[in-house]
């Protein structure tokens, strides 16, 4: 039991551990001010933050309303979180829809620039940073900049809006509640 609760709350802080911001955070505290390399953040960045606090914000609501309410109709087993919950069911598809926006801007707006002693300067975006690895050959980092930064955050909002937005049998909804906590861990 008591290995149970911490592994519960290791589970719930790691949602919160935000490695990918601490690499950024790294890059630029590396390079800023340096004699032949800086970095500066741009818009990309602060989206990037917004949609990764959007989304952990997005479970937890989603697992306090869950946990306060059982949302089975009847002895049918059906589960219609947003038609079941009322106002407090329209709360995680305004946050999906904040934080998608959050993404795709993260996706395409400039994260970073980076300038270095011989002018040359270039901004990159997530997008602009898979195309460049890709185009260098780095395919392994390129695939992983695509699968974990942009895919898989990607299809956990769509699971997501599926679990919260269709009328589902008690199997398929937690089916997909187990997809959903297994595309968190990987995004």
């Amino acid at each position: 039991r008591t290995r149970t609760r911490w592994l519960a709350w290791i589970e719930r802080l790691g949602k919160w551990s935000m490695m990918d911001i601490f690499v950024v955070a790294l890059l630029l505290a590396l390079t800023t001010d340096q004699w032949a390399i800086s970095t500066t953040p741009h818009a990309g960045v602060y989206c990037f933050i917004a949609a990764i606090m959007v989304a952990m914000a997005t479970s937890v609501t989603m697992t306090h309303v869950l946990s306060d309410h059982d949302c089975s109709e009847g002895n049918r087993g059906v589960i219609w979180p947003l038609r079941q919950l009322k106002l407090r069911g329209v709360i995680v598809p305004m946050l999906l829809c904040v934080g998608f926006i959050a993404l795709i801007a993260a996706i395409e707006l400039p994260f970073l620039r980076i300038s270095s002693f011989y002018l040359r300067s270039e901004s990159y975006s997530l997008y602009s940073t898979f195309k460049t690895l890709f185009s260098q050959g780095l395919w392994t980092i390129a695939v992983s900049v695509l699968l974990f930064l942009i895919a898989m955050p990607l299809a956990r909002m769509g699971a997501i809006l599926l679990v919260w937005c269709l009328p589902l049998n008690r199997s398929r909804h937690e089916h997909l509640v187990r997809l959903i906590r297994d595309l968190g861990i990987w995004s």
